[in-house]
């Protein structure tokens, strides 16, 4: 029972930080002068800023959607072990 539960926090881990790497704005909105370096949030900011006194909603939902889908093939891939390790941690015994 505790391997199975040391497997499911390294899964858990796994997608912690594959989020918060993904997610990451303040970080490469400071340290990241170069176009290449910024992250996918800090993309859409720029996308979002460049935009002079008009809403450029089209591009900005179009690059919002683009940035989902790995989050969501992550998920789909491991979704197994999400259930399973919510199952695991909250059962007793």
């Amino acid at each position: 029972m505790l391997r199975d539960d040391c497997v499911f926090g390294k899964e858990k881990r796994l997608i912690l930080n594959f989020l918060s790497g993904w997610n990451e704005f303040l970080y490469a909105l400071v340290f990241t002068k170069e176009k290449y370096a910024q992250t996918m949030p800090l993309g859409l900011f720029y996308l979002d800023q460049t935009a002079q006194y008009t809403a450029k909603w089209v591009d900005l939902f179009a690059g919002m959607m683009i940035s989902i889908v790995p989050v969501l093939i992550v998920f789909a891939l491991l979704q197994e072990q999400v259930t399973k390790g919510l199952t695991v941690g909250a059962l007793k015994g």
